[in-house]
């Protein structure tokens, strides 16, 4: 209900007129109803209080694109991915709108980490050999998009664009031999194919809403092909209908009732609507024709570990890991589990796969990282750390995880440059303000640390954690009435028996009970 949100929004608003967050969903809100001068408005707000929020920087930027100011979301996107760049929408969203904008080259280039290696997802191998395309190096198009199917085989749009290229290059057998292997071609292959290309060249061209016409046609001519029924699906999907998409996959199934590609789409239906357990009875299907699929392993994985399920999120994740040596995303989830499970053994061995694979991805060197330092080898978890921290420096936590390694080393002065080196961005993020605080206190420096604690308080006025750091500073000085009172204000933010217990203590010790 959207007008009640809103609602809630604008009264959340009166309360904290200049609280980002609120800010940052009435944006959204705004851009799920297409009204892209309001929700321009509101991120042009965002980022004059908070300039290099990337999160806005990125939506203003899709604002934009959807506008059709390529130029200024050309700009926003730039400079998430100079920030961020490891974040792989944002690239796509990049690419996407240079290759709108007519700038092969450097649509390629925004792509090139993403397909540089041999995992690369299929969608940013079709951009990149898209914009070879503009760029007439047919040879290097082919190439991206023969990975590109190997990456997502049952993607017949994939196919249909590697004979575009292979006709481009000259190579119609090779093209023909890409056409007659798609699924159920028989009899009117020719027209349907054609069709099916037109069909797909609005949805790219005009967007989802538009095209949802183009896709109704495309059925009503071909009622016995599975693809017809799966793209009115997928556009009914990508606009939000999901009743009428779910009729549509469903019709998708009773011509092919095995077609995995249709049966994602109805997990993600599933997924997307709380009802788990179908999405469950889905991916079994799926390996029971397909025992090799790791992509259903690792959404069975997901799953479990929305139930709660750990043991058997560890299965599926390990099931993943063993049929496909290459699958990154089972490590890294399976990484971050043994971390929880305090596997650090396993943690540590499956985050060196992961990192070998894919070396830089600043998420894997930071699970390493951890996994070295809960074994107590401080000297390998630093150089994962700062391996992750060079990777992505704007990632608070990375920066927290690099901090507390080389204090458990006695290096106390490093750790502490990691914070003074930008102190926004430290006093920005909580938890790296407090050890901050900490670490300095530790060192014997307490007015320094209370003035960093005061500090973070200020930023964070709701927050109870820098309330109580503040007031245990305070309390080592002696001031025990003005921690008290820091003490009663986190209370007031936040019931907690930690801080009640803490605060009679303080008293008594103040002689106030």
């Amino acid at each position: 209900n959207l007008g009640d949100a809103q609602r809630i929004l604008a009264r959340m608003m009166e309360i904290d007129p200049a609280d980002a967050r609120t800010r940052m969903v009435m944006a959204r809100l705004a851009v799920e109803e297409e009204d892209w001068e309001t929700a321009q408005q509101i991120l042009q707000q965002v980022l004059r209080q908070m300039p290099e929020f990337r999160p806005a920087q990125l939506l203003i930027g899709i604002v934009h694109k959807a506008s059709g100011n390529l130029g200024q979301a050309e700009m926003y996107f730039s400079s998430v991915v100079a920030a961020l760049p490891n974040n792989a929408h944002a690239r796509r969203l990049l690419a996407e709108t240079r290759l709108i904008l007519n700038k092969s080259a450097a649509a390629r280039q925004a792509l090139a980490p993403l397909t540089a290696n041999a995992g690369a997802d299929a969608v940013s191998l079709s951009m990149a050999a898209e914009a070879s395309l503009g760029l007439d190096e047919t040879g290097k198009a082919i190439d991206l998009l023969e990975r590109s199917v190997v990456a997502d085989p049952n993607n017949p749009d994939l196919k249909i664009q590697l004979a575009i290229a292979y006709l481009r290059d000259g190579q119609a057998e090779a093209a023909q031999r890409v056409l007659n292997a798609l699924p159920d071609m028989t009899g009117e292959r020719n027209e349907f194919q054609r069709d099916l290309l037109t069909t797909i060249s609005a949805l790219a061209r005009i967007g989802p809403k538009d095209a949802l016409a183009d896709a109704y046609s495309l059925r009503a001519k071909w009622p016995g092909r599975a693809d017809a029924h799966v793209i009115v699906g997928s556009v009914e999907m990508a606009i939000g209908d999901f009743d009428s998409a779910r009729r549509s996959f469903n019709g998708a199934l009773r011509v092919e009732p095995d077609d995995l590609r249709t049966m994602r789409y109805l997990a993600q239906l599933d997924i997307s609507e709380e009802n788990l357990e179908s999405a469950i009875d889905r991916y079994h299907v799926i390996l029971e024709l397909q025992p090799a699929d790791t992509g259903a392993m690792v959404s069975l994985a997901k799953l479990a570990a929305r139930t709660e399920d750990h043991l058997a999120a560890r299965d599926w994740l390990e099931k993943a890991r063993d049929a496909d040596a290459e699958s990154v995303d089972a490590r890294s989830l399976l990484a971050t589990l043994y971390l929880a499970f305090r596997k650090y053994d396993d943690a540590r061995e499956v985050a060196g796969e992961a990192v070998d694979i894919q070396p830089n991805n600043a998420k894997l060197h930071n699970a390493l990282g951890l996994a070295y330092h809960y074994l107590g080898n401080y000297r390998d978890a630093e150089i994962s750390l700062n391996r992750a921290v060079a990777l992505d420096p704007t990632k608070s936590s990375y920066r927290v995880d690099l901090a507390r390694t080389r204090t458990a080393q006695g290096n106390k002065g490093a750790a502490l440059a990691l914070f003074s080196e930008s102190m926004e961005r430290t006093l920005a993020d909580v938890p790296s303000g407090v050890m901050m605080a900490s670490i300095t206190a530790e060192s014997g420096d307490l007015d320094r640390a209370s003035e960093i604690a005061r500090q973070l308080r200020e930023t964070h006025t709701q927050d109870s954690v820098p309330y109580v750091l503040e007031a245990e500073i305070l309390a080592r000085q002696g001031s025990l009435s003005s921690a008290i009172d820091l003490l009663d204000k986190a209370m007031q933010l936040e019931t907690s028996d930690r801080y009640a217990i803490r605060s009679y203590q303080l008293r008594k010790e103040a002689c106030l009970l």
